[in-house]
């Protein structure tokens, strides 16, 4: 995957916590007020959930959600009767997911380091990781600790934003502005300290610390962790801009992104999963990684 952040995970915690309120309101909009950042993060997890329903089936399942956030996922999980544990590094977040799921016997939240998972080898049955390796020091690790804690045959659920998304490929400002800022940082600037993660450093990811992936890269980094690529689906596309600016209202920005989704199922047009803004990715462990 792509160079290691250079954000202290002090400052990525605090972020997280400043803005826990967000994701605990975004997935709560009304549809007919929703957003296309709405409809996407909606979208992907729709996505995990029926990939998690096709894997388990009837059975009740021991299940990991490293970066588990306000425990949204978490709770979905523990109304179809699984067993969930939840980490997060951030304060914020661990404290909105006890609120949530603190109901349930069968859920568990704490802090933790998904780089140092405080989970025994070969105990879990499925893991989701739906946001956090971007954020990592080191996401090879991250993968790393999910191939080691999943039971040989055990799923995992991955979610990574795409470096070549769709929307940004007709936007001049991405050609004329952002690759001068690239090259700044990442050259010019490659050996400077770690920077405070402000919510403009973060939001926008302003000094390029927050990981994009390409599609190609995705099975390399699995198969060198035991784990093979089951299926990666593409969530979102657009929306359109010009200079970072919509120029489809949002509601005909998510139709047209639901028929790009589509058409990437078809045969013969799955290539255009490569210009999603972020793709869902499930694999299993296989038996070469079963060793402790």
């Amino acid at each position: 995957m792509s160079k290691l952040s250079n954000y202290l995970k002090s400052d990525v915690a605090g972020y997280f916590t400043s803005c826990s309120d967000y994701w605990c309101d975004v997935y709560d909009k009304k549809v007919s007020h929703q957003s296309f950042n709405h409809y996407a993060i909606c979208k992907r997890m729709e996505i995990v959930l029926r990939l998690v329903s096709d894997y388990a089936g009837a059975n009740k399942l021991t299940m990991l959600d490293m970066g588990c956030g306000t425990g949204v996922v978490m709770e979905q999980l523990l109304l179809q009767g699984h067993t969930v544990y939840g980490i997060d590094i951030s304060p914020g977040m661990v404290d909105r997911t006890k609120q949530r799921v603190g109901r349930y016997s069968s859920a568990s939240c704490m802090l933790g380091d998904m780089e140092r998972l405080p989970v025994a080898s070969n105990s879990i049955d499925l893991v989701l990781c739906l946001g956090g390796l971007p954020y990592l020091h080191n996401d090879w690790t991250g993968v790393a600790e999910i191939s080691r804690v999943l039971k040989p045959g055990g799923m995992g659920i991955i979610i990574l934003p795409n470096a070549f998304r769709l929307g940004c490929l007709f936007d001049p400002y991405y050609y004329l502005c952002r690759i001068w800022e690239y090259l700044w940082h990442t050259i010019w600037k490659s050996n400077r300290k770690p920077l405070s993660a402000s919510a403009r450093n973060f939001g926008k990811n302003r000094n390029f610390r927050i990981r994009r992936y390409r599609l190609n890269g995705i099975n390399r980094t699995l198969l060198a962790n035991n784990l093979a690529e089951v299926r990666t689906v593409g969530v979102d596309y657009g929306p359109p801009t010009f200079f970072r600016r919509a120029i489809l209202p949002e509601t005909i920005a998510i139709r047209c992104s639901e028929v790009v989704r589509e058409s990437a199922k078809k045969k013969g047009l799955t290539w255009l999963r490569a210009f999603s803004n972020q793709w869902v990715s499930s694999f299993r462990k296989t038996c070469e990684g079963s060793s402790t």
